[in-house]
């Protein structure tokens, strides 16, 4: 399923709203550190450079490009950030 949605992910549309969350990523209970997370999401942000991006199959989408992944993510933090008003 993953490489039939995989053109979506490095396209110029932004992300449907309301998509599903992985269960894996939703935080309950004493998991919800916002400083801690603010801080890993910093240093995430930080350290995505272009030499730090591993050419590893994707686990959903399959074979990616450096490009890809860079649209990839921006589209996914351009998403969560306009979600969240930022």
């Amino acid at each position: 399923m993953g490489r039939s949605v995989k053109r979506g992910i490095y396209d110029d549309k932004p992300f449907k709203q309301n998509l599903p969350t992985d269960p894996s990523f939703v935080m309950t209970g004493d998991e919800k550190k916002f400083e801690k997370e603010k801080q890993s999401f910093l240093v995430m942000i930080n350290d995505f450079k272009e030499k730090n991006i591993k050419n590893e199959i994707h686990p959903f989408f399959g074979k990616l490009t450096k490009q890809q992944r860079s649209k990839a993510m921006y589209k996914y933090l351009d998403h969560h950030l306009q979600q969240f008003g930022v």
